[in-house]
């Protein structure tokens, strides 16, 4: 019992201190992305993760990287629902299933064009796909291909199509 006791005194100690390997975040300066948009022309990924927030770059990592350091707090992706990829970004699909800031639960979308992720999430939070970062992982491993449903934004109108 004693052994408990000094683990569990150690442990609160070692946390106090900041010397466990948890991140420590201020909740104040969280900046939920509830959706991510990504689009891609002029050799530029463009992620917009909505309430201003916008990240470009070469690829994925980049792109990720600048979203975050240009946020006026800490952009939270462990809340992130649905990741909407332009057909001209599909290709960094791949890297956002390696990005272990995304939950494997995020779902995945394909879109003809520009989606405004806020809008769209609330949309996707009513009618969610199926296809998400953990299936789509999945079915790499398995020498095969998941194919996301297309979303499509006409007049303000959300459509979700199946492949």
């Amino acid at each position: 019992m004693k052994k408990l006791l000094l683990l569990v005194l150690a442990a609160v100690l070692a946390a106090a201190a900041g010397l466990l390997p948890f991140p420590r975040r201020d909740v104040g300066s969280l900046l939920p992305v509830r959706a991510l948009s990504a689009s891609y022309g002029g050799g530029v990924l463009t992620l917009r993760g909505g309430d201003g927030l916008e990240g470009r770059g070469a690829g994925w990592d980049e792109a990720m990287d600048d979203l975050r350091a240009s946020a006026p707090g800490d952009a939270f992706f462990g809340c992130t629902g649905e990741l909407i990829l332009a057909e001209n970004a599909a290709r960094f699909l791949p890297d956002a299933v390696r990005d272990e800031s995304l939950r494997p639960a995020c779902r995945v979308y394909l879109t003809e064009n520009r989606i405004d992720p806020e809008t769209a999430a609330d949309y996707l939070g009513a009618h969610p796909g199926t296809v998400t970062l953990q299936s789509v992982r999945a079915a790499a491993l398995e020498g095969r291909r998941e194919t996301p449903p297309t979303l499509r934004c006409e007049d303000g109108r959300y459509e979700l199509l199946a492949r």
